[in-house]
Parts: C-alpha cells; structure tokens; sequence
C-alpha cells in the first residue's frame, strides 16, 4: 500500500458529499434570487426557505463533520476553519436578506457561492491533505 496516499474513510466521503451538495444549493440560491427579479414572487418564497433552511442545515452538518475528519487527522485544520467562517457568513447573510441590505447581502451572496466552489473542488482532490501529518 502507498504510504503517501491519505486514507479516504466513509466520514470523508461523507464530507465530501455534503460539500458539494452545499455548493449546489448555494447556486440554486443565485438562481432563485435571479428568478424573483426577473418578477417571479414564488421564487423569493424559495430563495428564503432554502437560505434559512437547507443551508442552515447543510452549513452546521458540513462544519461538524469538517471538523471530526480534521480530528481523525483525514483533513487540514484549515478546511474546518474556513467550513466554519463559511457558516457565520451565512449566518449573517439571512440577517442581510431580511433586513433588505441589498449592497451587503448580493456580494456576500458571491463571496459565499465561491467559498462553497473552492472547498467543493478541494474536497474531490487530495492537495488539502498534505498538510495532515501521517499517523503511524
């Protein structure tokens, strides 16, 4: 067995899977909000429960689960990090959206979709491992 391949458990799979899922819920967001200005009052109604939702959820489990792999050592510290950064900017997105903030919530929109992307492509590859020392 290769030495310098990291271990790929079923707790990594299942933060590998829950990343990209949140990535794609992420885009359905920017969808939605583009579907309500273009005049369609259904997809607010979507656009909001999937923010207080699904990525609620999704943000939280992401952030346990991050951190579980990082302390089994099956991922960098700083992935969990950036998971949990990544839920506080979602945490004050829902505050931005409700309380209309437009010039706020649309970029912080952007920054998080692609926070979301970096951490979905890293996930799928191994370069964020490295960094993980080896246990005997």
């Amino acid at each position: 067995m290769d030495t310098d391949t990291p271990r790929v458990t079923n707790l990594l799979w299942l933060l590998r899977l829950i990343v990209v899922v949140h990535a794609l819920v992420a885009l359905a967001q920017a969808a939605f909000a583009g579907g309500f200005l273009d005049g369609g009052p259904t997809a607010l109604n979507l656009h909001q429960m999937t923010g207080t939702s699904v990525i609620t959820t999704i943000s939280l489990l992401q952030v346990i689960v991050a951190v579980a792999c990082w302390r089994r050592g099956l991922q960098a510290a700083w992935f969990a990090v950036t998971s949990l950064v990544l839920f506080l900017a979602e945490m004050a997105q829902i505050g931005l959206g409700f309380t209309n903030r437009m010039a706020l919530h649309v970029p912080l929109g952007t920054a998080i979709f692609g926070v979301a992307l970096v951490l979905a492509f890293a996930s799928l590859r191994h370069f964020e491992l490295k960094s993980v020392p080896k246990r005997a």
